[in-house]
């Protein structure tokens, strides 16, 4: 959301998966474990069917986090 002056502020789902994540670093959670909640969470924000996380090695695209709703 833009609020006035121009800036953004986050709606409570946005502070709710932000809140789920720092949660997750905080308690040492595995990083594949974490990662994935990311993917999730941006694929719900965003409204979209799926997401992914890919990471460039060279120059293939592997895709290490995907979800599909």
């Amino acid at each position: 959301m833009i609020v006035q002056d121009g800036t953004q502020s986050l709606d409570a789902e946005e502070l709710r998966a932000l809140l789920s994540v720092s949660d997750a670093l905080g308690a040492g959670k595995p990083l594949d474990e974490i990662l994935l909640s990311v993917v999730a969470h941006a694929a719900r924000l965003c409204s979209a069917d799926q997401a992914a996380l890919a990471l460039l090695k060279g120059d293939k695209l592997l895709f290490l986090y995907q979800v599909g709703y």
